[in-house]
């Protein structure tokens, strides 16, 4: 079993190259084999991997789990809105005005 350093290594290497698909599987074993060694950046990178490969549920899933991390990281907030919007806004016509206002009042 490789060690956390390596396999982040890896992932982030994969992610720089925009190679999400390799990236992926990478992040998400950090995410849930090393979690006490992860801190916002590893759940940032992750998510951000789902993003990219429109996984938009997963990713914002991870974005709830992240943003308390630390609320103050601009990255998390950019992954997470782009999810809000792809999950709750781009793919239906809301009608509920409460609900589309509530996608917006997460952070």
């Amino acid at each position: 079993m490789q060690d956390f350093q390596t396999i982040k290594k890896q992932a982030s290497d994969f992610r720089k190259a925009k190679n999400y698909e390799q990236a992926l599987p990478l992040y998400k074993q950090l995410w849930e084999e090393y979690r006490e060694d992860c801190n916002e950046w590893e759940g940032w990178s992750y998510a951000f991997a789902l993003k990219h490969l429109k996984d938009y549920q997963k990713a914002l899933e991870v974005c709830r789990e992240v943003y308390p991390l630390n609320k103050e990281f601009e990255n998390i907030k950019g992954v997470y809105a782009w999810c809000i919007y792809y999950t709750e806004i781009a793919l239906k016509v809301i009608n509920d005005e409460p609900k589309f206002f509530k996608a917006g009042k997460e952070f």
